[in-house]
């Protein structure tokens, strides 16, 4: 075999790991997800009083840590591998020209600090004393609400830069694509509660907990997909 095929056949290898790595990461993600929300009550809505959100972090302490640590710091890094995964698989879809993959790539690399960020002052709140001040407790609680929702848009783009690379490329089922687009326009419409305040398209709200609930499913189908196709 010559040096050329050698290194085509390494290259492949590396894509195929770096595709199972993706996929398996996809399949993980809901797995954290459902395991982190276990391990504390339901976080207050966005009408809790400041001294019910004091009485929440500090009742819920010990589940609190838990939860971010699984649901936040554990998801976060499953998060990167999926990104990573997804995009060498559409890179190598898209051959020389890899837009719209980087578009993805990039977007993707967004969503991680923010991850981070809500779990970390969630878990800073949870170590607050019960004689905090809850006025001060419940500012910090909202903001980092607000700059989760406003994470929404960056996940819309990552969705959206997902599906367009992969309807160029045909690197994934028509089916996906269409689920893709709902996702991408469903994460715009929550992110417009930054400005709206409207109850019904809230984080708390039903459509939220839907779009919540699609863009889960979306992540375990593009990972079973890139689990199926070794070679997009």
């Amino acid at each position: 075999m010559s040096v050329e095929g050698v290194a085509t056949g390494s290259r492949r290898s590396a894509t195929m790991s770096t595709n199972r790595w993706g996929g398996v990461a996809g399949v993980l993600f809901p797995v954290l997800l459902l395991a982190g929300w276990a391990m504390a009550p339901t976080p207050p809505e966005a009408t809790t009083s400041p001294s019910q959100v004091l009485d929440y972090f500090t009742a819920n302490s010990e589940g609190v840590l838990r939860q971010t640590f699984v649901a936040g710091f554990l998801e976060a890094l499953v998060l990167l591998f999926f990104i990573g995964g997804v995009w060498n698989f559409l890179r190598s879809a898209e051959g020389e020209t890899a837009g719209f993959s980087s578009v993805a790539f990039a977007a993707g690399l967004a969503i991680f600090p923010g991850f981070v960020a809500l779990a970390a002052t969630h878990a800073g709140l949870a170590r607050v004393p019960a004689d905090a001040d809850a006025e001060m407790v419940w500012t910090i609680w909202r903001v980092s609400t607000y700059a989760d929702l406003a994470t929404t848009w960056i996940i819309a783009v990552f969705i959206g830069a997902v599906t367009i690379a992969a309807l160029s490329s045909r690197a994934f089922p028509r089916w996906l694509l269409w689920l893709g687009a709902v996702a991408c326009a469903g994460q715009l419409v929550m992110g417009t509660d930054v400005f709206l305040k409207s109850a019904s398209i809230s984080q708390d709200s039903m459509f939220g907990m839907t779009m919540l609930v699609l863009f889960t499913i979306w992540v375990v189908s593009v990972g079973i997909v890139m689990l199926r196709r070794k070679e997009p």
